[in-house]
């Protein structure tokens, strides 16, 4: 009304216009506390205008713009434009500088210096933060001893230097800054207690905090217990008060969550969260913060229904208040739901999540690099769940990416930066260490970054050991594990023994935070002692199982249970592992990334098919990522599976133990006569498990391996001998003589089993995968020629694939090839390594024929065979036929380019790709300008027809990647998973000319015969009639139903 008024007046007269722009900045201090953020911007930038137009004429206004300056600055600080905010502030501090220096300039300069220094402490540039509240509290201390007033400025300068201190891991210094306030602000109160106590309310409650960041566990409870009694006392006469109350119930929930007094922080956590939700309107950001901080409570607690149901209500607040000034809260909520999902081994929600947050946090860090922490430690949580899931390309990538980020942080301000540094080269040197598992030891890069981290933990420990005392026993920890793996037995045996002892004195203090990592020591302990053959080993596991048991931690439960089973060759803590692992699955509610959860515990599964127990269900849970090898369904219900807290569910898993479950069985009739085996490399020999009316179990020497790795590199031979002469059957005899005693090390049983059926279907594991199986014997004669040979992942997999083909409608991909004149290009990759992709002239051919026979044939060729294109039609159609380049089993060469953005993280050999590029004159053109991959990864959740017929007559499609879990990676898995009734590959490269004879040939029994398995021994009967070599009839597999 005031404003409408004024306005009117300065319409009529120029001096009112002064009161108008005074107005406006009150309306907008209003709109700010009341979070109406744009509101409070066009009211200070309207003040604005009409100060810098007064100011012009009258210099005497400096002092009202520098103000209006401050406010807006104020206003872009808690929007996140922090850029904006600098320059308004160091503008208004241009303006009061010059000024003749009363006290009134004075204190104005003290307070520009006081925001600035705010802006650099909330974009963590402490330096400089120091260094601008040091000029403040200068400037505030001479006017307090020249005017005998300005006390309570003093004493907010001091918690702002507190502030910072705390935030670099300065605490005496910033212990010292609370108790010079905490005294100056008493002796405030004594002369008038309804205006200065809420500053001690303040100063007791940060005091707190940094008693807290110290574990003064007793001082901290006390300094809060006596803000919490001031503040109360002040809500009683005012009560917006209380929003000062939550505020420190707030705090007091955090100390409590990290000294374990677990009931006392959701009981504080529940109050605040009562007294903001009074002011709802304008505290929904508090009670979005405070929901987050309950969420991380209830995670700590096990909890994660609960915790999930509270993130979820957190991230409800902030995408309801829906403006870009809440974006930075809502990441932190997502990367909070990420870090439970991770931590709940539910990895494929965690995945959406940390996906979702690096997104908001790189969008604001293209704005404002003061985001770049955020960043960072996003990078870094992102390296961890990708390490978790046994992505270890992806993880390090992450990793680097992270450290990269700390390392320019932490040159322009080592204070702040240093321990989260040192956080990612522990997560790197745990990288390092676990290298070897994948045949790629780096324990030299290990220790360098292991070593590094455990030198800044021990630099900071000196002077704050309750602080830094947990990490260092980390580091300890895992440099013992390196040394362990490296075989230094007495090194690695001092880590872990100091690092126990450093944990059981943590654990006095607080056995519910630390009562974990002391079993983790013991675990420890009780690995390197086997390793040495200690019989100490079996009392460390023991202790450790027990802790776990009580803490619900069941994965590391059925880890003790394993070791336990091997030391003293006991079967029962086998089964015992086995269960504890797969109620651990089961209770996470993890979907996508079972394989994951199985994979970290797959020596489990391993040492059960040695002991031959249960092997059946056991081998099928090592070939389908989705299965367990337990009936679950028949023991526990939704409900059973819903209980959340532990103490229900560790009564549930002791009756569990104490049960005899019995194996998973085959469904009858599930094979009708024909002979199912699976063939499992076991390290020290291969196991034949075969499964027909009954089952049975055979063994076989190692040799199987080595020739079959012989025969695998002597189909490669084949293919070089063929590019150099017509006559090379020297190699092509070898291969017959190798296939002669490669079959005769079969079991006799198995041989004559083979000979009995009419159809063999096999289930190789991701070593033996690469082997040419069809090419095993029966009486001379290869087994693809004589019987009809399938291959499947699992009979799970092989019993949901017996459906009708269907043949309704064709997509024909033909030599892709991009808008290029040249036949045959070369693209350079990391290092050394060159892509060479050549025009398949054949292979064009070969689609202009098909598309003349198979039915609704739809044609893509050249430059019209696109990934986009691709990929759009792959769904339509029941009969896909790709000849073109393929690589690794999990990549079709699409002509391209490829257009949006690849995945930030992803398997190496496709980021290779990406970067790939070639010359041409002064050129570099990159490999996505003229090409579009398709991955296995691309076509993931991309739906088939259902009892599509896929043949990929490309050079080693039909490769497999055993990812572990029983997750295979490649294009037939993928395929399969998505609707397929059979897949068509190659496992070795193949030759243009004789690879479209062959095709022709298949399509021609299939459109006759309507059977894959038919078709596919025609077209191979023919090749060998034809051409003799097994090059050229061999490598093809089908991964289908035989019929």
């Amino acid at each position: 009304k005031a404003l409408k008024t004024l306005r009117i007046h300065a319409e009529k007269s120029p001096e009112y216009i002064g009161d108008v722009a005074l107005i406006l900045m009150n309306l907008g201090l209003l709109y700010w506390n009341t979070g109406r953020f744009s509101e409070a911007e066009e009211a200070y930038s309207e003040a604005l205008k009409i100060y810098r137009e007064l100011l012009v004429k009258t210099p005497s206004y400096s002092g009202h713009l520098a103000t209006t300056l401050n406010n807006l600055g104020i206003l872009y600080q808690n929007t996140q434009r922090f850029i904006e905010a600098e320059h308004v502030h160091k503008e208004a501090l241009s303006l009061l500088e010059p000024l003749e220096k009363t006290p009134d300039v004075n204190a104005g300069i003290a307070d520009a210096f006081s925001h600035l220094g705010n802006l650099y402490w909330a974009t963590k540039q402490f330096d400089k933060a120091e260094e601008t509240f040091k000029k403040s509290l200068h400037m505030r201390r001479a006017l307090l001893e020249k005017t005998g007033g300005f006390a309570l400025d003093v004493v907010m300068a001091l918690i702002n230097l507190g502030n910072v201190y705390k935030d670099t891991q300065n605490f005496q210094d910033a212990e010292n800054m609370y108790i010079e306030a905490l005294k100056m602000g008493r002796d405030l109160v004594e002369r008038d207690p309804e205006s200065y106590t809420p500053c001690v309310g303040l100063i007791l409650n940060n005091l707190g905090i940094v008693y807290h960041d110290t574990k003064q566990v007793d001082r901290a409870e006390k300094a809060f217990t006596e803000a919490l009694t001031i503040r109360r006392r002040l809500a009683e006469k005012n009560p917006h008060a209380y929003i000062d109350v939550a505020m420190t119930l707030n705090n007091m929930g955090l100390f409590y969550r990290n000294v374990g007094k677990y009931s006392k922080g959701k009981q504080v956590y529940r109050e605040a969260l009562q007294y903001y939700r009074r002011e709802e309107e304008v505290c929904k950001p508090d009670i979005g913060r405070t929901l987050n901080n309950l969420g991380v409570l209830y995670g700590d607690m096990q909890e994660f229904s609960q915790a999930e149901k509270i993130f979820k209500e957190a991230l409800h607040v902030y995408r309801e208040l829906g403006s870009q000034e809440y974006a930075l809260d809502t990441a932190g909520t997502l990367r909070n739901l990420g870090n439970l999902y991770r931590d709940a081994k539910r990895f494929d929600r965690a995945e959406l999540m940390y996906n979702e947050a690096l997104r908001m946090y790189e969008h604001l860090e293209k704005r404002d690099r003061a985001f770049t922490p955020h960043v960072a430690s996003m990078l870094n949580d992102i390296g961890i769940f990708y390490q978790d899931t046994r992505k270890f390309f992806e993880a390090e990538t992450a990793l680097k990416e992270a450290l990269h980020k700390r390392m320019i942080l932490v040159k322009k301000n080592p204070k702040a930066y240093a321990v989260d540094l040192a956080g990612t080269w522990n997560n790197l040197g745990i990288l390092y260490n676990e290298a070897h598992l994948q045949g790629n030891p780096r324990f030299e890069e290990a220790e360098t970054v292991f070593k590094k981290a455990l030198e800044t933990f021990e630099r900071f420990n000196m002077e704050y050991p309750a602080v830094f005392a947990p990490h260092v026993a980390g580091m300890l920890q895992n440099l013992g594990a390196l040394y362990k793996d490296t075989g230094r037995f007495v090194e690695a045996e001092n880590m872990h023994t100091r690092a126990l002892e450093l944990r059981l004195k943590l654990e006095e203090e607080n056995p519910e935070v630390y009562a974990h990592e002391v079993a983790d020591s013991l675990t420890s302990l009780g690995i390197l002692y086997e390793k040495m053959g200690k019989w100490e080993a079996e009392a460390y596991y023991q202790e450790a199982f027990e802790k776990y048991k009580e803490l619900g931690l069941w994965f590391d439960a059925a880890n003790c249970c394993y070791s336990l089973s091997q030391m003293k060759s006991d079967r029962r803590f086998l089964l015992k592992a086995r269960k504890l692992i797969e109620i651990g699955i089961l209770l996470s509610g993890e979907g996508k990334y079972v394989y994951a959860q199985k994979g970290m515990y797959e020596p489990v599964y391993w040492s059960m098919l040695h002991e031959d127990v249960s092997s059946f269900s056991v081998i099928e849970a090592l070939r389908d990522p989705e299965l367990l090898s337990l009936p679950w369904r028949h023991i526990l219900s939704k409900k059973d599976l819903d209980r959340n807290d532990i103490e229900s569910q560790k009564r549930m898993v002791d009756t569990i133990l104490g049960m005899d479950i019995p194996a998973v069985s085959i469904l009858e009739g599930r094979l009708k006569g024909s002979l199912f085996i699976y063939v499992q490399n076991l390290r020290d020999y291969v196991l034949f498990l075969v499964v027909g009316d009954n089952i049975q179990r055979f063994v076989c020497k190692k040799e199987f391996l080595e020739i079959g790795d012989r025969l695998l590199l002597n189909l490669r031979m084949q293919r070089g001998a063929a590019q150099k002469t017509d006559d090379f059957t020297f190699v092509t005899e070898k291969f017959d003589e190798l296939s002669r005693k490669w079959s005769a090390l079969l079991p006799d049983e198995i041989k004559g089993l083979l000979q009995e059926s009419d159809s063999v279907i096999f289930s190789p594991d991701g070593y033996c995968s690469f082997f040419p199986l069809e090419a095993l014997q029966v009486d001379g004669v290869p087994l693809c020629l004589e019987k009809t040979v399938v291959r499947a992942t699992s009979l799970h997999q092989f019993s949901c694939s017996e459906k009708n083909p269907s043949f309704d409608s064709s997509l024909i991909v033909g030599n892709p090839w991009p808008t290029c004149k040249k036949r045959k290009l070369i693209y350079s990759s990391s290092g050394s390594e060159q892509i060479e992709i050549s025009f398949l002239e054949r292979a064009e051919e070969e689609a202009k024929a098909l598309k003349e026979t198979l039915p609704s044939a739809t044609l893509l060729s050249r430059v019209e065979a696109t990934g986009e294109k691709f990929l759009s039609e792959i769904s339509n159609h029941s009969l896909i036929h790709f000849s073109g380049h393929g690589s690794l089993g999990r990549i079709l060469f699409l002509s391209g380019p490829f257009k949006g953005f690849p995945p930030s993280f992803e398997p190496e050999e496709f980021s290779n790709l990406r970067k790939a590029g070639r010359g041409e004159g002064t050129k570099k053109i990159n490999m996505m300008e003229e090409w579009h991959p398709v991955t296995d990864l691309d076509l993931y959740d991309v739906t088939l027809t259902n009892g599509a017929v896929i043949f990929l007559n490309a050079c080693e499609t039909g490769q497999h990647k055993y990812a572990g879990g029983g997750y295979y990676q490649g294009l037939p898995s993928v395929f399969l998973k998505n609707g397929a009734h059979s897949v068509v590959s190659s496992l070795v490269p193949i030759f243009d000319e004789s690879s479209k004879r062959f095709a022709l040939h298949f399509y021609s029994a299939l459109l006759h015969t309507h059977s894959v398995a038919i078709a596919l021994k025609k077209a191979r009967i023919w090749a060998k009639n034809e051409y003799k070599a097994p090059i050229h009839w061999v490598p093809y597999i089908h991964y289908g139903p035989p019929l």
